[in-house]
């Protein structure tokens, strides 16, 4: 397997061990009696108040995965409260609020929110030095992955659900920037919305950033080779030898 995911599966390792801490906030959810039932037009009505507190249900994720569609229309929400473009972050609860939803959004709607299910079952046995290893000594990438990778993107014969695995990938680098965003709107009181959970903002930022330090590599006219992020691990998964390295 290429250097590259090499180092990004073991910064997602020690993400997993360094996040260890944060662990025993994770957020709870409350879960309707009836499925929820979501349309373009309910999402275009809600304020991020509205999404906010959707946010902290179960059902509310469900619905959004059976239609990513509905995905874009929370973000078409959320993205005006949040600076454009370079412009700085203002620290506003608002700022904050729709930041942390939009990575809700589009890691607990996705593959993304069973992999860091995935980290965080893992990391009792991860912290006692229980990661599998080559002859050499080295981390077995392999063996890591085959442990860490959630049921929800695998095919049938064990195979990798090309689909599902890129999904998930993706959502975690989309949500890196969005996680920037709310670094950077953080001041020295830390949070200004009440409801911020940092233990679980800390651990998916962490494997976000992982996510989206990998660099796609392009070719000579400085185009990528790959439609996404999610797209050149799947290639670096299932076909090493013939994957460019960036």
């Amino acid at each position: 397997m290429k250097h590259n995911l090499q180092i990004a599966i073991v910064c997602i390792i020690a993400i997993s061990l360094t996040g260890c801490s944060f662990m025993d906030s994770f957020l709870g959810v409350n879960i309707f009696d009836t499925p929820l039932e979501l349309s373009a037009e309910d999402i275009q009505g809600m304020s991020i108040a509205d999404l906010q507190e959707a946010a902290g249900t179960e059902d509310f994720f469900d619905a959004l995965a059976e239609d990513p569609a509905l995905v874009d229309e929370v973000l078409a929400v959320l993205d005006p409260a949040l600076p454009a473009d370079s412009a700085p972050a203002t620290g506003t609860a608002e700022e904050q609020d729709a930041a942390i939803v939009a990575t809700e959004v589009l890691i607990y709607s996705s593959p993304a929110g069973d992999l860091i299910e995935n980290l965080t079952a893992e990391a009792e046995a991860l912290l006692a030095g229980d990661i599998p290893q080559t002859p050499a000594g080295d981390p077995d990438v392999g063996a890591i992955l085959a442990v860490l990778v959630p049921d929800s993107v695998m095919g049938p014969n064990g195979t990798v659900d090309e689909a599902a695995f890129i999904a998930m990938i993706d959502a975690l680098a989309a949500a890196d920037e969005y996680f920037q965003i709310l670094g950077q709107s953080i001041g020295a009181d830390g949070y200004d919305t009440s409801y911020a959970n940092p233990g679980e903002i800390a651990m998916n930022a962490m494997l976000a950033a992982a996510v989206g330090a990998i660099v796609v590599p392009t070719n000579l006219l400085g185009q990528p080779l790959y439609a996404s992020t999610g797209a050149y691990l799947y290639a670096l998964l299932t076909d090493p030898d013939n994957t460019p390295e960036p």
